[in-house]
Order: structure tokens, then sequence, then C-alpha cells
């Protein structure tokens, strides 16, 4: 089932159109990566899904329910942080959260395991007007959490977060999806995205992507040897593989995924003197050169 079904949505500003009949869906209980550069469209996406803004045509359906036409009950299973979180200010990360708490009617031990899940211990009792970046993130996720929706909308959620932050994130998100929520992940953090997105949405001037229009993932491969030149020469008859010699010990290589062991099987052998390889970026990366390279 699709908890969300986005179809043939327009949206113009003034006389400049800026998303382009676009249609997608999320599954229920899946992470669905959003990518794209900035100014893609990707934040006025997700104002139009959840109904800060209107499209000017097409439809948007959330559990079942058209958000235009049963606006509370699409809302109702929806909860999420886009572009900043809405705090206010002068109150505390408690008092923020206790908000949340009495709108959803939740219980104290609900909102104590958020406390616990987000992790700000005694920063809680501050005003949150005094936090950084990445404490009102953790806040702002908390308090989308303790909703306990269906489907979760995170935009740029790793703002602002430090490596172990990332990590602690991408592991609840990823518990949070093994539990039935569907979360929509906007980021441009591509690795993250690579490792905890089921599949991933690509816009482009405010277009989605066709998936049939991209390009096969290559990845790269960097290999330090003492016959880097016998190596080019040995894979030079394989086809869909790329190899350039960046001097005389060191080779790139590119290749999709069925090339790999056939490769890899003719340049481990002895006579090359394989001293190291390294893989470069990741395959979301590279899908993402592809598509967008001509705008770099």
């Amino acid at each position: 089932m699709n908890i969300l079904e986005v179809g043939h949505v327009t949206k113009r500003f003034h006389k400049k159109t800026v998303i382009h009949d676009i249609s997608f869906s999320a599954e229920e209980g899946k992470i669905l990566g959003f990518i794209g550069p900035n100014g893609a469209g990707k934040t006025t996406t997700l104002k139009l899904i959840t109904n800060i803004l209107i499209p000017d045509s097409g439809s948007i359906h959330i559990a079942g329910f058209d958000i235009l036409k049963e606006r509370e009950k699409a809302l109702a299973n929806v909860a999420g942080v886009i572009e900043n979180p809405a705090l206010y200010l002068e109150l505390s990360g408690y008092d923020n959260l206790r908000f949340i708490q009495k709108m959803y009617r939740k219980s104290n031990n609900d909102m104590e395991r958020i406390v616990e899940t987000i992790g700000l211990g005694h920063a809680m009792r501050q005003k949150t007007g005094r936090y950084s970046l990445g404490m009102k993130q953790r806040l702002g996720l908390g308090m989308a959490l303790l909703a306990d929706p269906k489907f979760l909308i995170l935009d740029e959620p790793t703002n602002g977060l430090d490596a172990s932050g990332i990590i602690e994130l991408r592991e609840l998100i990823r518990k949070k999806a093994d539990e039935g929520v569907t979360v929509l992940l906007s980021s441009h953090i591509l690795s993250e995205v690579d490792k905890i997105a089921d599949d991933v949405v690509f816009i482009k001037e405010g277009r989605i992507v066709d998936k049939s229009a991209i390009p096969p993932a290559k990845k790269k491969y960097i290999i330090k040897a003492g016959n880097a030149k016998r190596i080019q020469e040995q894979i030079a008859s394989i086809g869909n593989v790329d190899a350039a010699l960046l001097n005389n010990v060191v080779i790139e290589i590119c290749m999709g995924q069925e090339e790999f062991a056939k490769v890899m099987q003719l340049v481990c052998q002895s006579e090359n003197q394989v001293q190291d390889i390294q893989q470069e970026g990741t395959q979301l990366e590279h899908i993402y050169q592809d598509i967008f390279q001509e705008d770099a």
C-alpha cells in the first residue's frame, strides 16, 4: 500500500511554473529519498504535500485521503520538519514538547520516551532560542515523533548534527520504518540517503526525473599497483568499464556492478602487484552526477 500518492501536481508562483506535472508515491513502511540540487523544487513539493501550499492542478493523497477535500483526515497521519523546526523560542524544550503532548493527547511516558530518544538532557529546560541548529533539529524531530505519525517528512534532518548525531538519526529513522512508518527524506548528503533509503526520487528543475532515463550506476575505484599499466591493458576489452592511469602506479576504474567480479579477478592477479583498492563515492553519488552534471 502507498501511504503517499502525488498525481500530476503543478504549482505556479505568479506566471512562473516551479513544479511541472510531477507524480510519485511512497510505500508504507519504506524510506523514500527525495533528491535534487538547491532550487530543484524539493521544499516546495514537501509544502504541497503538507498543504502549506495549494497546487494549481493535480492531486495528493495521504493514507487514502485527498489533501484538499479531506484535509484534516489526511494531515492526521503526517508529521515532520520542513526547512527549520517551528519552535516557540521563548519556551523551553520541555514546554515546546508539552504543546505537542497536549495536542495529540499523549501520556507522560510517551513524552519521556521521546526526551530520551532525542538526547538533549538538561538543555530541555533551557529556552529554545538559545539552542544551536543541531539542538533545534533534534527537538523538532522529537516533536514530530511524539505525534506518532504514519508518515514522517524530514527536510534536511542532519543539518547541524555532528557525526554521532547523524548515526543516531539514521538508526532512529530505520527503526521507525521497521515499525511501519513511511519516511520521506529530503537531503543533500547523498551518502546518508544511500545508506538508509529503500528507494529514491530525483527532482530536477521542478520535474521528476524518469527512472528509465537514469543511466546505469557505475562505481569508481582507485587502485594502487606496481603494474598499473598492465591492469589497464588487461581490462581494455571489457565493456562498460573505463580505466584511466593517474600515474605510473595508480589507476582509476569506473564500472557497473555486473562487471565488478570479472574486473577484480583480472586486477588481483599476483603479477599486477596490487597494493591498495579504494572505492570512491557511493552509487547514489554517481547517479546524481550523471543526472545533474550539466548543471554543475
